[in-house]
C-alpha cells in the first residue's frame, strides 16, 4: 500500500512539474514573439545591415586608437571622432559594407573558436607545470586553417587557388618541418645519452 502511495505523490509531482514547465514555455515563447516583431522590422529596413558594421568598425579602430596612442595619449575625443569618421566611411563604401557583412558571421564563428582554444591551452597548461607546446601548436594550427576557410567562404581568396597553390603545399611544409625537428630532437637525445 505504501508503494502504491508513493508512486502516486510522484506521479503528481511529475504532474504538478510538467504543468509549471508548459507554463515557462508559454512564457518564453511569448517573450519572443513581443522581441521578434520589432528586431525582424529593424532587420526589414535594413538597418542592421549598416549598424552592425558601423558598431563593429567603430569598435575594433577606436580600441586599436586608444591600445596604441596614435593621436596622442589622453586623446579620446579625437580617437572618437576618428574612429566614428571611418566607420562612417566605411559602411558608406558599398564593396566594404558588404565584404563586413560577409565577414561577421564567419569571424564570429572565428572568434568563438578562438576562446574554445583559449580555453583548450587553459586546460593543457593546467594539467603541467609548463604548457605542452605540441598540443599549443596543434590548436594553433587548427585555428589558423580554420581562418583561412572563413576567407576562402567569404570569397576573399579563390577556392581553386587556396586548395591548389596554398594549402597542400602549406600541408607538406608543415610535414617536412616536423619531420626534421622530430629526427633533430631524436639526434640530440641521443647525444645527450
Amino acid at each position: 500500500m505504501q508503494v502504491v502511495d508513493r508512486t502516486v505523490r510522484t506521479l503528481r509531482c511529475l504532474q504538478a512539474a510538467s504543468i509549471s514547465l508548459n507554463k515557462q514555455k508559454r512564457f518564453l515563447n511569448n517573450m519572443v514573439t513581443a522581441i521578434k516583431g520589432p528586431v525582424q522590422s529593424l532587420v526589414n529596413a535594413g538597418l542592421m545591415d549598416v549598424l552592425l558594421p558601423f558598431v563593429l568598425i567603430f569598435g575594433v579602430t577606436y580600441g586599436i586608437l586608444e591600445r596604441t596612442n596614435v593621436l596622442g595619449v589622453g586623446k579620446r575625443k579625437e580617437n572618437t571622432i576618428t574612429a566614428v569618421a571611418i566607420a562612417g566611411l566605411s559602411v558608406f563604401a558599398v564593396s566594404v559594407l558588404n565584404i563586413v557583412n560577409l565577414l561577421v558571421a564567419f569571424m564570429s564563428l572565428v572568434l568563438i573558436t578562438g576562446v574554445l582554444i583559449a580555453l583548450m591551452f587553459g586546460v593543457v597548461s593546467a594539467r603541467d607545470a609548463k604548457p605542452n607546446k605540441m598540443i599549443m601548436g596543434i590548436l594553433l594550427f587548427i585555428f589558423f586553417v580554420t581562418l583561412l576557410f572563413v576567407f576562402v567562404e567569404a570569397g576573399l581568396i579563390n577556392k581553386s587557388y587556396f586548395f591548389g597553390r596554398v594549402l597542400f603545399p602549406l600541408i607538406v611544409l608543415i610535414a617536412v618541418i616536423s619531420t626534421i625537428v622530430y629526427f633533430v630532437q631524436k639526434y640530440r637525445k641521443a647525444q645527450a645519452a
